[in-house]
């Protein structure tokens, strides 16, 4: 899968709406379309959470492919606002936590079993929030 070959509906980043069609990444547990910028703090979530690629210049899996072709950023914004997380609510939270929430980890999930022709996941679970970032010591 290339740039090329992605659906047109994934030519902003997900995160950001930032254009990216000149350099597409992906989340591809998630499915969506990510620019640069934020790929690079979607790697610093860890593969469990975010696994990123890029568009143009890794060779995506046969697995990763079908995971893609049955995501998209419009299918995982629908999703999440089925869920009971509207847009305006997801951009409020800080990056790190938007894909720690239940909802996220019930669509992961949900892309997951649909790719390997398995029974698809319909309830969310409780999952383990990262702990809080921790301030720099003042210096003396």
């Amino acid at each position: 899968m290339t740039a090329s070959t992605t659906p047109a509906w994934d030519g902003c980043c997900f995160d950001c709406a930032a254009p990216c069609a000149e350099d597409p990444w992906a989340s591809v547990n998630h499915a969506v379309r990510l620019c640069i910028r934020c790929a690079g703090a979607h790697r610093a979530l860890g593969v469990h959470i975010s696994f990123v690629r890029s568009l143009q210049l890794d060779e995506l899996s046969a697995a990763e492919v079908a995971t893609m072709a049955r995501g998209g950023n419009d299918r995982c914004r629908e999703f999440l606002e089925a869920k009971g997380v509207p847009r305006r609510v997801w951009l409020a939270l800080a990056l790190p936590l938007r894909y720690q929430t239940p909802a996220a980890d019930l669509y992961r999930r949900v892309l997951a079993a649909e790719a390997a022709g398995e029974e698809v996941p319909t309830e969310m679970r409780a999952v383990a929030l990262p702990p809080p970032p921790v301030a720099p010591a003042p210096e003396r």
